[in-house]
C-alpha cells in the first residue's frame, strides 16, 4: 500500500492516502527535491502554514510524510521506509483528535489497528486481519460485536458483518 501524491507544475498537490481519503491542495511550494531533499509545500491562501511537508532518498519516500488541514492541525502522517509505508500511520480530524491509527511493515498494515470513530480495533498481521476484532457499543465500555481470524480468516463471528469491516 502507498501514497498516491502528484506534484504539478501549476502549484497542486493531489493525494490520495493509504484510506481512500482524497485531497487537492491549492498550494505553493517552497522546496521540491524529490529525488534526495525535502518536498514543502504551503497553502495558497494562507502561505504561513504548511500543507504537506516529507522527505526522499533516491526518488522514494523516506521518514514522516506531513500533511495538515488549513487551519495548521494535523490531517494525517506517514512513515515511510526507503519508498514503503513502515511505521506509525494516523488520521485526524480537523480539530486535530486522532480518529484512526494503525502501523505499517514494509508497506502493509501490521499490528494493532483502531478506528475510534467506529468504535472498531483490531490487529493485523502482515496485511491480514489476525486474532481478536471487536466493535464496541455506543458507550464504549461494552463490546457491541466481535471476530476472530487468523492469518486474514475469519474463524468466529458474523461473517456477513465481518465484510463490513473497514480498518
Amino acid at each position: 500500500m502507498s501514497l498516491n501524491c502528484a506534484i504539478q507544475a501549476q502549484d497542486s498537490l493531489n493525494v490520495v492516502f493509504p484510506n481512500g481519503d482524497s485531497v487537492v491542495y491549492a498550494v505553493e511550494f517552497k522546496d521540491r527535491d524529490s529525488l534526495n531533499g525535502v518536498v514543502k509545500a504551503v497553502f495558497s491562501q494562507d502561505t504561513s502554514v504548511v500543507a504537506f511537508k516529507g522527505s526522499f532518498v533516491n526518488g522514494k519516500p523516506n521518514g514522516p510524510f506531513l500533511f495538515y488541514y488549513p487551519s495548521g492541525t494535523y490531517r494525517q502522517t506517514l512513515i515511510y521506509g526507503y519508498g514503503e509505508l513502515h511505521g506509525d500511520y494516523t488520521v485526524y480530524n480537523d480539530n486535530g483528535s486522532i480518529i484512526k491509527k494503525g502501523k505499517f511493515k514494509n508497506g502493509v498494515k501490521h499490528g494493532y489497528w483502531i478506528d475510534v470513530e467506529n468504535k472498531l480495533i483490531g490487529r493485523y498481521y502482515k496485511g491480514k486481519r489476525h486474532l481478536s476484532w471487536k466493535i464496541k457499543n455506543a458507550s464504549g465500555k461494552g463490546v457491541k460485536e466481535r471476530w476472530k481470524y487468523f492469518n486474514g480468516v475469519l474463524k468466529r463471528g458474523d461473517p456477513n458483518s465481518a465484510e463490513l469491516l473497514d480498518l
